[in-house]
């Protein structure tokens, strides 16, 4: 084998390692959600892209969007008591848990 397809193979196998291990990485940052949220969440109905919590129609919809490496579900104790008050609540998912990735996603609920 050349040198220089030798020492493009070792480029890309590092590539590949690096790519996994920043993914694992990632996957480790973020903040779960507490028991009571994830308790609370279970009232919701997952609509693919957003927790729903059902309210009075009249009142405002409220949506949440989850902070940077926030699960959306960490947000269902708050969802949950203005959804007792009448507000209708949405908490709104994100890819990679990162709202950033996502601006427009209030558009869609």
């Amino acid at each position: 084998m050349r040198k220089r397809t030798k020492v493009l193979i070792g480029v890309l196998i590092t590539v590949v390692i690096l790519t996994i291990a920043g993914w694992v990485g990632w996957q480790q940052l973020h903040y779960p959600a507490v028991d009571a949220a994830v308790t609370a969440a279970k009232e919701a109905e997952d609509e693919g892209n957003v927790l729903y919590f059902a309210g009075d129609k009249e009142k405002p919809l409220v949506i949440f969007y989850p902070g940077a490496l926030v699960d959306a579900e960490s947000y269902s104790v708050w969802a949950a008591g203005l959804a007792e008050k009448g507000y209708p609540v949405a908490i709104v998912k994100m890819p990679f848990n990162m709202a950033v990735l996502a601006g427009n996603r209030a558009k869609a609920v």
